[in-house]
């Protein structure tokens, strides 16, 4: 499995977060090529991030701020640079992708986040520590601790920051949340 941010294996690991809790990644010595790509393409998401919504603690609004304000025509600037650059953004995932997997099948032990078992059981470990995590800082009942700490999984653990209450405003964590609650709900016969 392979998103287009980068994060691989079974359990979604991102190479910081499976370096943080203990795997072995890609030897950057030896994959120099790999880690500058990434490099390049963390980069790009960073400016990608501001270009779109702003950066609210440098007061720089992005392109979809500027367009609920009917600030048009700096929308579309902002778009414009937006655009072209999200495209090659996607062209460096997709080289990243076929060099990672090429070099995954010649090297046995290359990722320990393409190893089912050691992803699923640092996947767990992670759950567990930011459930308990939420539980010390919001006190709150089992299901909610359990949807914080798919949240903070999500996000990355500054979601269980205050100002977040634990549900940062990240379209796609919110929806990663909400299919949880979801497929919570349907089996266990729960309503939210």
């Amino acid at each position: 499995a392979f998103s287009d941010k980068l994060a691989i294996g079974i359990c979604q690991f991102r190479r910081q977060t499976a370096m943080d809790t203990g795997m072995e990644v890609y030897d950057t010595t030896k994959y120099r090529d790999l880690l500058d790509l990434e490099a390049k393409i963390e980069f790009n998401f960073e400016y990608l991030r501001i270009l779109e919504y702003g950066d609210k603690n440098n007061g720089i609004r992005g392109y979809l701020s500027l367009f609920r304000s009917k600030m048009y025509q700096q929308a579309k600037d902002l778009y414009e640079e937006y655009y072209p650059l999200k495209e090659e953004n996607d062209r460096l995932i997709q080289d990243f992708k076929k060099k990672f997997f090429g070099y995954a099948k010649k090297d046995e032990d290359f990722d320990d986040r393409l190893k089912e078992k050691d992803s699923i059981d640092k996947c767990c470990f992670l759950l567990s520590t930011y459930s308990l995590e939420s539980k010390n800082k919001y006190g709150y009942n089992e299901l909610l601790n359990s949807l914080h700490a798919i949240s903070a999984y999500n996000y990355g653990p500054e979601a269980l920051e205050y100002k977040h209450n634990g549900f940062p405003k990240s379209g796609e964590t919110i929806n990663h949340v909400s299919e949880a609650a979801k497929f919570y709900c349907k089996i266990n016969d729960f309503n939210l």
